[in-house]
């Protein structure tokens, strides 16, 4: 008889992820609208940057995903780049990396159910780890938060991360249209910095709204 009490069998059988696992970095503005450098971000029910009646269940809307360009740092909402093509439901994360997007096209695909997934991949060396069973410690080389441990840095590790999130993505996009552009693909075509003076501005995600266009 299995013993239904050891660790083989709950994780084969009755394993549960925390909900923490497929919330928005931004959860806790859920339904709020805040102001920074003049420009608004407003957040919808789910903690993401979206208009706040906007309802995505089962609509087929499309998803963007990635980290805080798409999300839009800097810009209006209606400047990002996915906006600039059709309406999206946008997934974006601040400091996401690729792991943060299959973590939550895990869970949000079956949910909005979307015509097409459009990820602009966050930049390479980016790590996501969860340190318990409902943090994530999102390591971005050079940061100052957290330190990047040294097992993560080597350009063979970063670069077959890279194309393991991509293969998985892919894998549960299967049977969804899915266009993929990366941050190393678009870098040099940004030259213009955004509210913040940091992330890319208008023209940039002008340009990157083109190259996802580029069949």
């Amino acid at each position: 008889m299995a013993n239904i009490n050891s660790k083989a069998w709950l994780r084969t059988n009755a394993w549960r992820y925390s909900p923490d696992v497929f919330n928005s970095v931004d959860y806790n503005k859920r339904n709020t609208i805040e102001t920074i450098d003049d420009i608004n971000y407003e957040y919808d029910n789910y903690g993401f940057r979206n208009p706040q009646m906007q309802e995505f269940y089962y609509t087929h809307k499309p998803i963007a995903l990635g980290c805080s360009i798409t999300f839009g740092i800097g810009v209006d909402h209606k400047d990002t780049w996915h906006e600039l093509i059709e309406r999206h439901y946008n997934l974006g994360q601040n400091a996401g990396t690729l792991e943060t997007c299959y973590r939550l096209l895990l869970y949000w695909l079956p949910k909005i159910k979307p015509s097409i997934v459009r990820l602009l991949a966050p930049p390479m060396g980016r790590r996501e780890v969860f340190e318990d069973d409902r943090t994530a410690i999102q390591y971005v080389p050079g940061g100052q938060t957290f330190r990047t441990p040294t097992m993560f840095t080597s350009e063979t590790e970063i670069q077959l991360n890279q194309q393991r999130m991509l293969n998985a993505i892919m894998w549960l996009c299967r049977d969804i249209k899915l266009i993929v552009r990366t941050w190393e693909q678009v870098a040099e075509l940004c030259r213009d910095k955004g509210a913040d003076n940091l992330h890319p501005g208008i023209q940039s995600h002008q340009a990157i709204s083109k190259i996802f266009n580029e069949t």
